[in-house]
């Protein structure tokens, strides 16, 4: 009896807790099926009169939406992808391979983890200027495709490889890089697939590089265009 009462207050712990995080998407799939009677009602309604999809209708009719999401999946997919790249590339030869300078180099990297990132704008903002990226999709990502977090992070799961590994590769001919692209790289897919996830949420959190880089409002991601757009309805009150 006593362990049925247990597993009936976890059980219970654990709905509250389930309710608690799914209940701000609830309401936000709810509102966005009501109408404006259900919106306002007080005290709110957990389950609206009607559902309507006029929301959807007049937010596609009013906004450019289609564009929207072609820019989030530009910005998203070549960012990601090129900063997987990179961070992988330039993480290898800091753990696996022995040169001059290699200590001096990381130390630097985890220096520059210290920098705030509000302190890099003005200096991307010009270097993109200069280049002539301003309003691009590349000044938007190309910021933040050299990823010390990233070349750190594949740099850690590059020394988690056992060395005889890497021993069998070179005695079956490996040289540096078919090392790298055929074995070292599946072996570190989970710090890779960490990373992704990263590079994503942050690429859809660029607020500042896309609203300084992007003059007009087409050309920015969904994300940003949402957040513009509420910034611009609070700031009337």
């Amino acid at each position: 009896m006593h362990k049925r009462l247990n597993i009936l207050v976890r059980y219970l712990c654990l709905l509250i807790l389930a309710a608690i995080f799914v209940g701000p998407f609830y309401w936000l799939l709810v509102t966005s099926l009501s109408g404006s009677g259900d919106i306002y009602a007080f005290p709110p309604r957990l389950f609206p009169s009607h559902l309507t999809f006029h929301n959807y209708v007049e937010v596609w009719q009013a906004v450019p939406m289609a564009r929207f999401f072609l820019n989030t999946v530009i910005i998203v997919f070549f960012g990601t992808t090129l900063t997987l790249f990179l961070s992988a590339l330039a993480g290898y030869p800091l753990a696996r391979m022995d040169f001059p300078g290699k200590k001096l180099i990381f130390i630097v990297l985890l220096a520059t983890l210290m920098l705030p990132e509000e302190g890099l704008l003005i200096i991307n903002f010009l270097t993109c200027s200069r280049l002539g990226l301003t309003n691009t999709y590349l000044g938007v990502f190309l910021p933040s495709i050299a990823s010390v977090f990233g070349i750190i992070l594949l740099r850690q799961a590059y020394l988690s490889i056992p060395k005889e590994i890497e021993d069998a590769a070179r005695i079956d001919g490996c040289g540096h890089f078919s090392l790298w692209w055929r074995i070292m790289l599946p072996l570190v897919s989970p710090a890779l697939a960490t990373l992704a996830v990263f590079c994503f949420c942050g690429l859809l959190e660029q607020f500042s590089l896309a609203t300084d880089h992007l003059e007009g409002h087409q050309d920015v991601s969904l994300v940003c265009w949402a957040y513009l757009a509420f910034r611009n309805v609070f700031y009337k009150f």
